[in-house]
């Protein structure tokens, strides 16, 4: 099962739902491996429907679409779409998902109490602190040192090569007055 997640609400939580989903549904291994669900905001769907959890899934499909809202998520009508839009990537069609495990009939709300339960969190990244100056300038005096040493290295290398060629030179004059 792979999450995609387009949205600040834990991925990992998002997840929760989705096996816990694929365990009452009693869906085998081959379509929890192929399975792709993507979470987006309410809005990409254009419908104006950006405060409640909606969702879309091809019939006999591996993928599903659930689109969430921005402030909060009531937690078993996101259990109740997951499961909906996987009845469709199984086959049902909408005249056999008026049921109280598909559909918003009496008594959804009772099948999927169990959701309550299950955490569902934003994502809070952590803001990186700016280096102060003194952590800049150690940065900085690191890095000096650090080309420092590779041009001292540079330099012995261009004083041993000046040094062979200059006793090159003065082979080759010797040589030179030698022969003639």
């Amino acid at each position: 099962m792979r999450i995609v997640n387009h949205t600040h609400w834990r991925t990992r939580h998002l997840k929760t739902f989705v096996s816990r989903i694929c365990d009452r549904e009693l869906v085998d291994s081959s379509y929890r491996k192929r399975l792709i669900v993507t979470f987006m905001y309410g809005k990409a769907m254009g419908n104006g429907y950006d405060d409640h959890v909606t969702g879309r899934a091809p019939y006999h499909g591996f993928s599903m679409i659930i689109w969430l809202p921005k402030k909060e998520i009531f937690k078993q009508s996101l259990a109740m779409v997951i499961a909906h839009e996987m009845a469709h990537n199984q086959g049902a069609k909408h005249r056999n998902l008026h049921t109280v495990r598909y559909d918003w009939v009496e008594g959804w709300k009772e099948e999927y109490a169990w959701a309550k339960a299950l955490p569902l969190e934003k994502y809070q990244p952590v803001q990186p602190t700016q280096p102060g100056p003194a952590q800049k300038a150690q940065g900085k005096l690191a890095n000096a040192q650090v080309l420092l040493k590779q041009w001292e290295t540079k330099k012995k290398a261009a004083i041993n090569k000046v040094q062979k060629y200059k006793d090159s030179v003065k082979y080759y004059e010797a040589r030179v007055k030698e022969l003639s």
